[in-house]
């Protein structure tokens, strides 16, 4: 069996779960097809990060004009699934590195940013990544990645925090 009718038949599962303990009847015909769009959703869409290597992502100019000043990138949008209660968490990134002998293509760091952030993630392992990988892949002298997000599982649930923001600060370094 493929893995995209793995995901749709546990998704059947789960709903057949949930209307049995809403006592049935929850569900009508204009969800038939629902198990199958929450699967392609699952494996295409929120966890594709999985099947995207940042290695591979990174293109790598000369850095011809040696210049060994900051280089930051605002508002990056990203959008992720938290670990522990597989609920969204999303918001902007501002990244900086300083560069070495190369300086990246600045449209490939939203895909390194993407890479990482569709999975389960932690927000502050996903700015350690980023960062790392910047510096390992990019080549960078250092990298920084600031992240400030809402966490739907402190708005919509628990505490329900509404307009409640998570800012962590990452940051890594080339070995000499």
């Amino acid at each position: 069996m493929k893995n995209k009718e793995k995901i749709e038949n546990l998704f059947k599962d789960i709903i057949t779960n949930l209307e049995d303990s809403c006592g049935g009847n929850v569900f009508d015909e204009s969800m038939a097809d629902t198990p199958s769009r929450v699967a392609k959703m699952w494996g295409n869409e929120l966890l594709k990060g999985y099947h995207m290597h940042p290695q591979d992502i990174v293109k790598l100019f000369p850095n011809t004009a040696k210049n060994p000043e900051e280089i930051e990138i605002n508002n990056i949008p990203f959008y992720s699934m938290c670990e522990h209660h597989m609920m969204p968490f999303f918001g902007r990134m501002t990244i900086k590195y300083i560069p070495g002998n190369f300086v990246l293509g600045l449209s490939k760091i939203p895909r390194v940013v993407e890479a990482y952030a569709r999975r389960f993630q932690l927000q502050e392992r996903l700015g350690q990544q980023i960062a790392d990988a910047i510096v390992k892949y990019g080549k960078a002298r250092s990298a920084e990645v600031i992240i400030e997000a809402e966490h739907t599982c402190m708005t919509a649930r628990g505490i329900q925090a509404i307009g409640s923001m998570t800012k962590t600060r990452s940051s890594a370094y080339a070995t000499r």
